[in-house]
């Protein structure tokens, strides 16, 4: 597996744009550090996971037949909430646990999936991103041209929403985070606050080419 790193240039970016780096520089004990969530979480994400997919599936707008990849996916909540809808979704994460059905292992710095092969993708993770460029570029290369990504994305610390020990990058406010989408193929659609299970804001993005 390739490792990942951020260079001096990107920590500069990432300051300009009000984004904080939080965690290790080290793309294994990154991996590890993700990876090592589930198991202790498991039972909580299950107990949760038909509020979070219920909620979900009520604030999509998508059409039946589109077919969706979820990235950084856990136990598939999220993908369930899409088939709700009628898609074909399935799900993508670093630890999704034995015999799940609906999310399979993979990494969402280096997608294992086609060039332009999805309708949407979604993600509830960016604050699990370990290089945000590198994520960006695999979210356009297998996303369909005009194709949609819609994130569930925390507002950050003016909700006073602090980062937990998983959280890879942290920002002032959600608008902090859009911007280096929308400085790339990105066109802003619809943005609807929510408060569970954290302040946040769900925003649906167009691929632009």
């Amino acid at each position: 597996m390739e490792m990942l790193g951020l260079d001096n240039d990107a920590h500069r970016v990432l300051q300009t744009m009000s984004l904080e780096r939080l965690g290790t520089r080290d793309y294994g004990e990154y991996v590890k550090h993700q990876a090592s969530k589930l198991p202790l979480f498991k039972d909580g994400v299950a107990a949760n996971e038909l509020r979070c997919r219920t909620e979900l599936a009520q604030r999509l707008q998508v059409s039946a037949g589109m077919s969706v990849l979820c990235l950084g996916a856990r136990l598939g909540g999220e993908v369930k909430a899409f088939i709700d809808r009628g898609c074909f979704a399935v799900g993508l994460d670093l630890n999704p646990g034995e015999g799940n059905q609906y999310v399979v292992h993979g990494d969402f710095h280096q997608v294992q999936f086609a060039n332009d092969s999805v309708d949407v993708i979604f993600t509830n993770s960016v604050d699990h991103v370990f290089d945000l460029d590198k994520f960006i570029a695999e979210i356009c290369r297998v996303l369909k041209p005009h194709g949609l990504l819609i994130m569930d994305i925390a507002k950050g610390r003016e909700a006073s929403h602090p980062p937990g020990p998983w959280e890879s990058l942290w920002w002032q406010s959600a608008d902090d985070i859009l911007a280096p989408f929308l400085a790339s193929q990105f066109t802003a659609l619809y943005r609807r606050d929510f408060e569970w299970p954290w302040p946040g804001q769900h925003v649906t993005l167009r691929r632009m080419e």
